[in-house]
């Protein structure tokens, strides 16, 4: 989502033509790269609950076997 970010406000300072919606193609693609990232993430938060490692408890409870 960064490089995303980064990508659309550089492209500002450029000087390329405008291809749709007043923006240029550069800018278009970095708004995909945005999305996608910010999908990615909704979709790993909803799977595994977050985006960070889990903490030294969560992964001992996750080795022990189902009783």
């Amino acid at each position: 989502m960064y490089a995303g970010t980064e990508r659309f406000l550089v492209e500002f300072l450029r000087r390329n033509t405008r291809d749709s919606l007043g923006i240029t193609a550069a800018q278009l693609e970095s708004l995909a790269m945005l999305a996608v990232g910010a999908l990615w993430i909704a979709i790993v938060v909803r799977r595994h609950g977050g985006i960070g490692r889990p903490s030294a408890d969560e992964s001992r409870d996750a080795l022990q076997p189902a009783v």
